[in-house]
């Protein structure tokens, strides 16, 4: 599939987030994909490309145009930049912030990443084999995130709320 096929097919499927037997008009359903790429820092040239011709950034980019091609309150990210280099990855976490203010959006963690939910929130859950769950700020949980029997941090929920 191209990106344009990728990032355009969710409206295909959704109307109004509710599986719907009708799509959107053909020449509607382009002007929502062209701006939900646009969004994410990518321009028009992408769309008739594939997948593999992109870097793993840019590939980043493009299954978040997918995502907010429907306009959804709540964003869920696992592991969201673990293949990333580290520019990338700074980029996209960015990227993510800008986004988190102009779109009013709430994004979900679950990841490894300590430093990246320092950059992102203020505070979060850490969950641990045993199903125990901490909550609290970043330091807290930084102190607090390490399972008692291995010694490491087994995975982090974290909780950015959007902006008003």
């Amino acid at each position: 599939m191209r990106v344009e096929q990728i990032v355009g097919e969710p409206p295909a499927i959704y109307r109004d987030g509710v599986k719907s037997g009708s799509s959107p008009a053909p020449e509607h359903r382009r002007a929502q994909t062209l701006e939900a790429i646009r969004t994410v820092g990518l321009d028009q040239s992408a769309l008739p490309r594939y997948p593999h011709e992109f870097s793993g950034g840019q590939r980043q980019r493009i299954n978040l145009a997918r995502a907010l091609i429907l306009r959804p309150e709540l964003v869920v990210l696992d592991e969201p930049n673990p293949a990333l280099d580290v520019s990338e990855s700074a980029q996209i976490m960015q990227l993510l912030r800008h986004l988190q203010r102009e779109l009013h959006l709430t994004y979900l963690f679950i990841t490894h990443s300590m430093p990246l939910v320092r950059y992102m929130a203020g505070g979060g859950r850490f969950a641990s084999s045993r199903s125990r769950t901490t909550r609290g700020r970043y330091w807290r949980l930084r102190r607090n995130c390490r399972d008692r029997e291995s010694g490491l941090g087994i995975a982090l929920f974290c909780f950015c709320m959007k902006t008003a």
